[in-house]
């Protein structure tokens, strides 16, 4: 037992070097490439633009507001941006009524969660999974270059201005959707086509933070 006991010691000092070693061979934070794609929006546009896209989704959704909760979720959006580099984006987690287990990001630093995602989700180490893949996707630019191939397609519109512009344009492409549907599955479409390389964008943001 007692030779069983030091081997375990032995072993036990082994994966702590090894754990060691890892963390001093760490890589500097990843360079936050946008991903592929034009993007018409420059850095307060995008804000805009997220300001725009909440905006419709407060009138689609039920917020739930849920201080103890969501101070829980930012917290962990705090300590994923301390692993990243800096941005001068704020993020905030928005937690909403769906029976969906789902969450998604729009704009420059929404993140918005299902309560039943909330639910679903095992431990902390799952939420910021969760989290930092959402922040993945608005890091590298992906909601601005997915609504600029829109604005592109639908409106042939090639640059936006302020605000008021932004939102007039986004709103317009909205009435386009819902005059033609077939126009909203072709463009469901080409977004599905597009979605698995930036899933694995995300994914690689949330594993390194």
């Amino acid at each position: 037992m007692k030779t069983a006991s030091i081997a375990c010691l032995f072993a036990s000092i082994a994966l702590f070097a090894d754990a060691l070693r890892a963390q001093q061979q760490c890589p500097a934070p990843p360079a936050l490439a946008p991903a592929e794609g034009a993007n018409i929006f420059n850095a307060q546009q995008e804000l805009d633009l997220g300001d725009v896209q909440a905006e419709w989704l407060k009138k689609n959704y039920h917020v739930i507001h849920d201080d103890e909760l969501a101070a829980r979720l930012n917290l962990a959006i705090d300590r994923i941006l301390a692993q990243l580099p800096p941005t001068p984006l704020k993020f905030r987690v928005i937690l909403i009524d769906s029976p969906e287990v789902n969450s998604f990001s729009v704009g420059a630093g929404r993140i918005y969660v299902t309560r039943k995602m909330v639910a679903f989700l095992r431990n902390d180490d799952e939420l910021s999974g969760l989290l930092g893949h959402e922040m993945g996707h608005i890091l590298t630019h992906q909601r601005a270059i997915e609504v600029t191939q829109q604005l592109h397609d639908i409106l042939g519109v090639n640059s936006v201005g302020d605000r008021k512009d932004i939102f007039d344009k986004f709103n317009q492409m909205l009435d386009n959707f819902a005059r033609n549907k077939s126009l909203l599955l072709k463009t469901a479409e080409r977004m599905e086509r597009q979605e698995e390389p930036h899933q694995y964008q995300a994914d690689r943001v949330a594993l390194y933070a």
